[in-house]
């Protein structure tokens, strides 16, 4: 006797809720760190504008490097 399983159809509200749910949670996190989250991304685009600011790059990426170190 085989006891094989027939698959079952997943819901996609189902699917949808849970992501809802993981989006809330995410925002939700990110607003207890908001000053955190601030501070890296505003380090991470300052480093990465600090590394393209040479040669014929430096008239577009100087005045963009300088308004983060304010």
């Amino acid at each position: 006797m085989s006891y094989n399983r027939q698959p079952v159809a997943e819901d996609p509200m189902q699917i949808w809720g849970a992501v809802g749910v993981l989006l809330i949670l995410l925002l939700f996190v990110i607003w207890l760190f908001l000053p955190e989250v601030v501070y890296a991304s505003c380090l991470i685009l300052h480093t990465l504008w600090g590394l393209v600011d040479w040669g014929p790059f430096h008239n577009y990426a100087a005045p963009r490097y300088n308004l983060l170190a304010m």
